[in-house]
Parts: structure tokens; sequence; C-alpha cells
């Protein structure tokens, strides 16, 4: 089914046909256009005084008017996708997944767009419209009416605008998805260094049982169990203490900070 029921009538009706009601054109393929207008409006576009039957205007006219159509959907497109990244405060909830089916979907339709406007180049430079702005005053003179070229240069101009916000849009979710990617990372690294501080806790604890043979009269529930509490409080702190030296003695770089520390002093 063509978007919005497809083109509208490429030929007006004359005066002596207004009150005629008859099916339009199929609008599924230009032979089966032209066929129509061809067959079913020979007679009223030649019941006009000096009216003739011009093919390769009708044909013009259907193609500019599918495009023009075509630029329609596309628009409507570029809105369905961009208002909900304007309107979002919090993107915490979005799913990378749901970023990467979009992400997939402006790359299909950048394609489509950039094949339509080669297509619609190729066209002007057929039909020898110079590819300026529409209703520019220095048009090169050409065997079509203005009204013709400007349908073009529009058409033309309105799908690099839509490649361009296409362009954008896919740089906006490659961003987003970046974003989203480092707080995955953040909550990852939290997650690991939450683990890490409960197995600073607990390794000491069995190195010490371990390591001292503190079995039997040492477990709990025994008279010496306060034993084991006073050799192993101390070597988790101890541990604790270093590891948190560690952590603060590099920077982001890796480099142990009391040497930087160190050489600034020395320079002053």
């Amino acid at each position: 089914m063509p978007h919005q029921g497809g083109y509208a009538d490429v030929l007006p009706r004359p005066s002596s046909f207004i009150s005629w009601q008859g099916p339009g054109p199929e609008r599924q393929s230009l032979y089966g256009d032209l066929r129509y207008y061809l067959t079913q409006r020979a007679q009223e576009m030649l019941s006009e005084e000096n009216s003739s039957i011009d093919i390769e205007k009708i044909t013009i006219r259907i193609i500019s008017s599918h495009y023009l159509l075509l630029v329609d959907y596309f628009d409507g497109i570029m809105n369905d996708r961009e208002f909900p990244l304007s309107r979002k405060k919090n993107f915490s909830t979005q799913e990378t997944l749901n970023m990467e089916e979009e992400w997939s979907t402006i790359q299909l339709i950048r394609g489509s767009l950039s094949l339509y406007t080669q297509n619609i180049s190729w066209i002007m430079v057929q039909l020898r419209i110079p590819f300026e702005d529409p209703g520019s005053t220095n048009s090169t003179p050409n065997s079509l009416s203005s009204d013709f070229q400007q349908d073009f240069q529009y058409i033309y101009m309105q799908l690099r605008v839509l490649k361009a916000r296409a362009d954008l849009l896919n740089e906006s979710l490659t961003g987003l998805t970046g974003i989203l990617g480092n707080k995955r990372s953040i909550r990852e690294a939290k997650t690991v260094k939450t683990l890490t501080l409960v197995a600073l806790i607990f390794i000491p604890l069995s190195f010490t049982s371990a390591l001292f043979s503190m079995y039997d009269d040492f477990l709990p529930g025994r008279e010496r169990f306060w034993v084991f509490w006073v050799v192993s409080l101390p070597l988790v702190i101890a541990v604790l203490v270093l590891a948190t030296i560690l952590d603060f003695g590099y920077d982001d770089n890796g480099t142990w900070r009391p040497t930087i520390y160190l050489s600034i002093w020395k320079e002053k």
C-alpha cells in the first residue's frame, strides 16, 4: 500500500469533468499509471481547447510526485526517531540492545536516502536541471517549465537535508550508546571493588586459621576461640591499610604518586 494512499492526481480535471467520479491511477507502477492517463483520461484532456497529451510531462509529473511523497515519508520517520531523544531526560533505563537496534535502523535509512539522492541527481542531470536552490534567479535556461525544475530542485534539497539529519542522529546514537556502555562499566567496576573488599576481609581469616593450624580448641564455641580473633583482626586491618595505600598511591596513568610529588619537590 503506497504511503498515504499514493501521490495526488498529477492532472487537474477540466471544468467539464469536475463532477466526474472515477477510479484514479493504481499508483503501483509507472507503466500502470501512464496506461491509466492515456486510456481513462485521454478524452477529458483532449476535450479542452488547445489541449494535447504530452507523455513526457505526465511522466515527469508522476516521478516528481512520487519523490515528493517519498520526502514526506522519510521526514515522518526522522521525526519519529528524533522526538524521543529530544524529550528524554534520563537514559539510565534505556537498554543498550534497543539503542543498537535503533542504530541499525538509522544505517538503513541513511543508505536509502543516499540511494534516492543519487537517483534524483541522475534524473536532474538527464533533464539538465541545475543543482541550485528552488526559485534561483541564476537558473540555466531549460526546455522544462520552471515548475518542474523547482520540484526536482526542492526534492534534491530536501533529500540532502534528510540525509544530514540522519547523519546527525547516527552520531547522537553512537555517543549515547558509548555513554550507556561507560555507565555499565562503572557499575561493573563498583561490583568488582565490593567483591574485592569482601575478599580482603575473609581471606586473612582463612589464612590465619591455616597458617597457625587453629583447629579444635580455636573453633567457634570453644574456650580459646578468642585467640583466633586476636591474631586475625590485626592482620585484616593491616591488609586493608596496605590495599588502601596501594589504591591511592597510583594515579590514573599507573604512576606512583610519591615519585611525582618527590620530583615536584626537587624542582622547587
